[in-house]
């Protein structure tokens, strides 16, 4: 049993991340959030299974990454008050294609997609903000495959810092290096650019 504490941390986070829906709604919610502890390096969704719940962060940092000829690629980064979820599994009722690994020992709020779509046919507030963080999902992949085709490793590297500039220091170096493309080698040395500049 989690204390109240915990509770309230992930009902804030829930309200945060869910605006539109009313208290009374994210309380009635709150009884159906299963609370799992992830260890370090642990796989809380795995490439290859079929996971139709969506994550909420309490604690912690997760990244997610895929593999390419036995090369894992770093997607993107969840910390603290963020949501992910499987989206071939919530929209295309498939397996995920992309893992997602805690890089810290963190503690997440699961739910299941369907009752959250259950409530949003019940309450237009709630359709509203769950619109909302499917849209800004999406929304944030597709910058992701645009900043690749635009951008050079440099400026996706200060593109990476204005967004995640409060975890910086909490991802290994090699994970930052995945994300913007580059060998990690390739990171030091663009570091040490930009510290002479």
């Amino acid at each position: 049993m989690y204390s109240k504490e915990v509770i309230e941390m992930i009902t804030q986070g829930f309200k945060k991340t869910f605006p539109a829906i009313s208290y009374q709604n994210v309380m009635e919610l709150a009884e159906y959030i299963e609370f799992v502890e992830v260890p370090k390096k642990t796989e809380i969704i795995k490439s290859g299974q079929y996971y139709g719940k969506i994550v909420f962060v309490i604690s912690g940092l997760f990244r997610a990454y895929y593999k390419y000829q036995e090369t894992e690629n770093t997607f993107w980064f969840r910390e603290e008050y963020t949501v992910f979820a499987s989206h071939r599994s919530i929209i295309g009722n498939k397996p995920s294609s992309i893992a997602y690994q805690a890089l810290e020992d963190s503690v997440v709020g699961v739910i299941d997609y369907s009752l959250l779509k259950e409530f949003a046919d019940k309450d237009v507030a709630s359709a509203k903000s769950i619109n909302v963080v499917l849209e800004g999902l999406m929304l944030e992949l597709i910058e992701r495959i645009e900043d690749f085709i635009t951008l050079n490793p440099e400026q996706r590297y200060d593109c990476f810092l204005e967004k995640h500039h409060n975890i910086v220091n909490r991802v290994p170096q090699q994970y930052i290096a995945s994300f913007i493309g580059i060998a990690p080698e390739s990171l030091s040395r663009l570091k040490s650019r930009k510290m002479t500049k």
